[in-house]
């Protein structure tokens, strides 16, 4: 059976643990939290509509659409007061779901670490110091390569592959944390990736934190960063890591982009069968795996023994710096 959430998005809280804005799901989020986060919730229930949300300074600079947390729109002059205010949110979080643009959350950048919107029992996430921004507008978290580079295979540094890319490298530190006032979220309310957005962007129904954890539920994941272009832009940013030459960057991405092709087509068979519990759905999630296990032997092919191992390492530092999107 296909989900029902897209029909009540427009309602702040549903009806059940897990979906519903209640401390009882989560005993480390505390009650006060919830009902701060309940108030504001309500005040920000006008950016259902993105115009109000454009009206007031929102941009989505550069139109991407990240895996585990939707669009990332940004208020230039909320993030420059320096200030954290819980009615103000640097950014508002929105999801194409059916075709409508539909608003699934909030964040908050504090620039002075002054994070007490909430209470202490919530905790923020990192961002920087290296930072790259971009001509179109928009910042880029360049952490992860700051800590893979310079390296054996490579004399280049972090700040040399931002200005190739016609921007302007930061240094800065910076707090963040995002709210998921309109949508369930498994691992809390305050948590800064939400695994239910690769499900509902496609039409799946919503997931139990019991699914996404079991060995079904990550190759599910899986498979669905795959068909989204999320393990194809990482690996894609690692060829610089690598050293990748011309031609192998040109066979490299021939080798993802046909990996994401085939994984489109497993995603699809899952949504028409819409069950997650369906045998068929285990099924699916296996020949992923297969597809993401020959998108790797197939590199290796493209790429030396030094350079996949290089490029393993990196792909799995990015277990660390999960957040990376390019908004702030």
């Amino acid at each position: 059976m296909r989900s029902i959430l897209p029909k009540y998005l427009s309602i702040a809280f549903l009806a059940s643990c897990g979906i519903v804005l209640s401390a009882i799901c989560l005993s480390s989020e505390t009650s006060v939290a919830f009902k701060k986060l309940e108030k504001i919730t309500e005040e920000l229930n006008r950016f259902h509509d993105s115009d109000v949300a454009t009206a007031e300074g929102y941009v989505h600079y550069d139109g991407y659409d990240t895996f585990s947390m939707g669009e990332h729109w940004y208020n230039k002059e909320v993030i420059g007061a320096g200030t954290c205010d819980g009615s103000k949110p640097s950014h508002l979080q929105y999801l194409v779901i059916n075709g409508k643009r539909t608003l699934i959350g909030t964040g908050y950048v504090c620039k002075l670490h002054n994070n007490r919107i909430f209470d202490d029992s919530i905790e923020w996430h990192k961002h920087g110091p290296a930072w790259c921004r971009l001509p179109n507008g928009s910042s880029e978290d360049y952490r992860d390569l700051a800590d893979a580079m310079p390296n054996n295979l490579t004399k280049l540094n972090w700040e040399t592959i931002c200005l190739q890319e016609g921007g302007i490298p930061d240094l800065k530190d910076i707090k963040m944390l995002h709210t998921w006032n309109w949508i369930s979220s498994p691992n809390g309310q305050f948590a800064h990736e939400n695994f239910v957005i690769p499900f509902l962007r496609v039409g799946l129904p919503v997931p139990e934190s019991s699914f996404l954890e079991s060995p079904v539920g990550k190759a599910v994941i899986r498979v669905l960063r795959l068909a989204h272009g999320d393990t194809q832009w990482w690996y894609w940013r690692g060829f610089n890591v690598i050293n990748a030459s011309y031609t192998q960057r040109n066979k490299g991405w021939k080798v993802l982009q046909n990996a994401k092709v085939s994984s489109q087509t497993i995603q699809k068979e899952m949504v028409t069968i819409g069950n997650l519990d369906d045998s068929e759905i285990a099924a699916l999630a296996k020949q992923g795996d297969t597809v993401h296990d020959a998108m790797h032997k197939q590199l290796a092919n493209v790429f030396s023994k030094e350079q996949m191992m290089v490029l393993d390492k990196y792909i799995a530092s990015i277990q660390v710096h999960k957040h990376h999107e390019h908004e702030h």
